[in-house]
């Protein structure tokens, strides 16, 4: 922490520095550790983005989280990418392990393409929770709507409302509207 807040670390440091500190359930000096480097060194705050983006969106910093996020509609594509890229050698692993069983407990490619799944809608709700917390909410229904029509989940056709009923609820909290 020492390391990174004195402006000699990197995005990797970091990295590790927040992993101990949700360990430690410490996030919220992982959160102080990403607002000095905003300060000190935005382009090593750039590089770490990645790693402080759930914590940015449960301390409701949308706007923050936008402006490093770039542009939504490329963020949703990624993921897309990397959920079919994860179901192709799934299914690549299927097929291999017809061809070649496996002893018994091992995790099949059924399992692991409902985890593809899991982490492909994590990260749309995630970034609709961004849009609408931002006040960006066409866009986020943009956005809702491509994935639903690429995987039909109900925490997917709820997103942009569950998101709408978190901020409410914040504000709420903090006062803040």
């Amino acid at each position: 922490t020492r390391e990174l807040a004195e402006g000699r670390g990197y995005s990797a440091l970091f990295q590790d520095v927040a992993s101990i500190n949700s360990y430690l359930q410490a996030d919220d000096e992982t959160y102080a550790l990403f607002k000095t480097l905003q300060q000190r060194d935005p382009a090593l705050a750039r590089q770490c983005y990645y790693y402080v983006e759930g914590l940015l969106v449960k301390k409701g910093e949308y706007e923050l989280c936008l402006s490093y996020l770039g542009d939504p509609q490329s963020r949703f594509e990624s993921s897309r990418r990397m959920w079919d890229m994860e179901k192709q050698r799934y299914q690549r692993e299927q097929q291999f392990r017809q061809a070649h069983p496996s002893p018994a407990g091992v995790p099949g490619p059924l399992d692991r393409t409902r985890e593809a799944d899991k982490r492909f809608v994590g990260n749309v709700t995630q970034l609709i929770d961004i849009l609408v917390g931002a006040g960006h909410k066409a866009d986020a229904e943009k956005i809702r709507d491509q994935a639903v029509a690429l995987l039909d989940d109900a925490r997917l056709k709820s997103a942009v409302s569950d998101a709408e009923k978190r901020n409410q609820q914040r504000s709420l909290r903090t006062g803040n509207p």
